[in-house]
């Protein structure tokens, strides 16, 4: 990942990042967030919004003219519909990801059905979908944390009661606990 780098994101991951208290460190980690309209439209949130609000103010976040209606959307929602093993994947993600895949940027997100999709169709294997796990890894490499790897990853969990595989997390810790102080 490099700073000057974009990445797409969706409304969970939206969500999540909204509560916790270290949200700025991933403008050291992106340049640029790239969302779609529908995306925003999903958002209720108070916090989400303020947060959301600043950021387009700033020029942090763009919006992609992607929307529901656009062809290859609505091919890769009948395409998560016919594929058994991908679970069901709403038009807003849909149109995320079709942004991510014609921007050639990343993609934050936890959703399981864009992680099988690019796990499976052929045409968005080269999309890159990271979670907040690997943004706050990032962040911490980047030095924008004034905290350890370890205490900055079991903040995010209790401020967002979000928690990260334990599996990756071990992986990522086992690595990288010397500079975890």
């Amino acid at each position: 990942m490099s700073r000057s780098s974009a990445a797409a994101v969706d409304t969970c991951f939206l969500i999540d990042w909204s509560r916790y208290s270290r949200r700025e460190c991933i403008r050291r980690v992106f340049s640029r967030l790239v969302v779609t309209e529908p995306i925003l439209r999903e958002v209720v949130s108070e916090s989400v919004l303020s947060m959301l609000a600043s950021w387009i103010s700033s020029g942090y976040i763009v919006i992609s003219p992607i929307r529901e209606d656009d062809a290859e959307v609505e091919e890769l929602v009948a395409y998560a519909a016919a594929d058994p093993r991908v679970p069901r994947l709403d038009p807003p993600d849909a149109t995320v990801l079709v942004t991510a895949r014609r921007m050639k940027i990343p993609l934050i997100s936890e959703n399981k059905a864009t992680l099988r999709i690019t796990e499976y169709h052929p045409r968005y294997r080269e999309v890159s979908v990271i979670g907040a796990l690997e943004v706050i890894a990032e962040a911490w490499r980047t030095e924008a944390l004034e905290v350890g790897l370890r205490e900055a990853l079991v903040e995010y969990e209790r401020e967002t009661r979000h928690l990260f595989p334990r599996r990756k997390l071990a992986q990522l810790l086992g690595g990288e606990l010397d500079r975890d102080t």
